[in-house]
């Protein structure tokens, strides 16, 4: 079999990550072990350089989230994690994330991150993929308004109860008349004039002088004594009359008592029937 075995210079090699040429000084052609290499002329073998290249290490950057209301103080979530997306158990150099977002005015924001790289070049990583938190501020909630209680209901007025109905005075019974007493005496003034009184003259009986006692007559004239001056009413002379009233003719003092009699009696009827009479009419008015 043929084979070529190129040297290539010193120079041709790279660790980092990028690109280099890949730079052959000669080569070797050997056929079944044996070097044939100066069979050939030197412009029947033409030497093609080649390149290397070293791609640098994905890398997978995670940050948390964090939120809270305004209250004047920056706001940060101290989360980060870094991840290798090239399928290295291992990453070759020393590297660590940690994160940098803050907010403190109302509103949201990316949690950022830096990568601290501890001597490790950048270029061999690159940062393939982000998932970054959200840093977010907001209005601080009011409390809640206490809600106005329902004005009470004004009880309704209560009904005033009707007057009970006043009840109809009884009708005062009739009064019945009262009798008349046509022996009473007394004398009872009314409005109404009084009736007629009929008064019958006294009957008069003749009864012997000496029968008579003087002193039993009403206004009976008496002799002239020295004792009788102090009878009130008394004349002196013995032809004269007596009291208001007295007969000049012999009459008894049962005679003068039967006359008063009457004319009290008469008296009495009239002024008892003026009274019937009265309230007979009082009554029907």
């Amino acid at each position: 079999d043929l084979e070529v075995i190129p040297v290539y210079d010193e120079a041709s090699t790279i660790t980092d990550a990028g690109n280099r040429s890949n730079k052959i000084k000669y080569v070797t052609i050997e056929f079944n072990g044996e070097d044939i290499t100066g069979k050939f002329a030197a412009d029947d073998i033409t030497l093609v350089d080649g390149t290397l290249t070293v791609l640098p290490i994905e890398l997978k950057v995670t940050t948390g989230s964090a939120e809270k209301a305004y209250d004047g103080t920056p706001l940060t979530k101290d989360e980060a994690t870094l991840s290798n997306l090239s399928g290295l158990e291992k990453l070759p150099d020393d590297i660590s994330v940690k994160a940098t977002g803050t907010r403190t005015q109302r509103g949201e924001g990316k949690n950022t991150y830096e990568i601290i790289w501890n001597g490790a070049k950048e270029s061999n990583y690159v940062v393939k993929e982000e998932e970054l938190g959200t840093l977010r501020i907001t209005v601080p909630e009011r409390p809640d308004t206490p809600t106005t209680p329902d004005t009470p209901t004004t009880p309704a007025t209560p009904t005033t109860p009707a007057t009970p109905a006043t009840p109809d005075t009884p009708a005062a019974p009739a009064t019945s008349e009262t009798p008349v007493e046509t022996t009473t005496t007394t004398v009872v003034t009314t409005a109404e004039a009084p009736a007629s009184v009929i008064v019958a003259p006294a009957a008069t009986t003749e009864i012997p002088d000496e029968e008579v006692p003087l002193a039993g007559v009403l206004g009976a004239t008496r002799g002239i004594e020295a004792d009788d001056s102090s009878v009130l009413g008394q004349r002196r002379a013995a032809a004269e009359a007596g009291v208001l009233g007295a007969r000049r003719d012999a009459e008894t003092s049962d005679a003068n008592h039967m006359a008063m009699y009457l004319m009290m009696m008469g008296i009495a009827t009239g002024v008892g029937g003026a009274y019937a009479t009265g309230r007979r009419k009082k009554h029907e008015n």
